[in-house]
């Protein structure tokens, strides 16, 4: 029978080494699946595409909290339109992020909202409703695609959109981002064959 060796109750380094991945990995919230885009539709007006969508589920507790306390609190949008390739990688013709971000004043009891567009400052608002400031932060309308003309009739164009609720820290520096999955919709009249 052979002898077993004692290593004195210590874990070995290759041990430590398969085990850290998993226990990032655990760390990792559950709760990141659960926001969402939801309603993602495009429409030309005055003939200029614009995308509309909602983010669902994207007030946690935690999120809810760190605006309560006061934070500036940010959500970043990702937007792009693509032109479908057949057997080749679709071309990327568009690509912007629109941020809306909120602070929350104590002593007024106000919110005060900002949307940027690629860091442009677009729209400043406040309001002393918690509503308000979530349909702010999380419903987007009306944001410009680009003029239909600039999209040829022959073409296959999509939009998707992703959104960044936050990031958070594992072990207080390594990053976690917490995104919602990609949303794909067709322009309408350039929907042909996309799959």
């Amino acid at each position: 029978m052979a002898g077993r060796i004692d290593h004195g109750g210590k874990i070995s380094g290759l041990r430590i080494s398969l085990l850290a991945p998993l226990l990032f990995l655990s760390a990792v919230p559950v709760f990141a699946r659960d926001a969402k885009i939801q309603d993602l539709r495009v429409e030309i007006l005055e003939n200029r595409y614009q995308a509309s969508f909602r983010v669902e589920g994207a007030f946690t507790p935690e999120v809810e909290e760190r605006i309560a306390s006061g934070l500036e609190t940010s959500f970043r949008h990702r937007v792009r339109v693509y032109g479908k390739k057949t057997l080749w990688f679709d071309n990327l013709l568009l690509e912007m992020e629109v941020t809306t971000t909120v602070k929350f004043d104590s002593l007024t009891s106000q919110y005060t909202l900002s949307r940027r567009i690629d860091g442009e400052l677009r729209v400043t608002e406040y309001t002393e409703n918690p509503e308000e400031m979530r349909l702010w932060m999380s419903e987007l309308d009306g944001i410009p695609l680009g003029v239909a003309d600039q999209f040829p009739v022959t073409d296959r164009v999509y939009v998707k959109v992703k959104s960044n609720i936050r990031s958070r820290f594992f072990l207080f520096f390594i990053p976690i981002r917490w995104n919602t999955d990609w949303e794909m919709l067709p322009f309408p009249g350039l929907e042909k064959t996309i799959e």
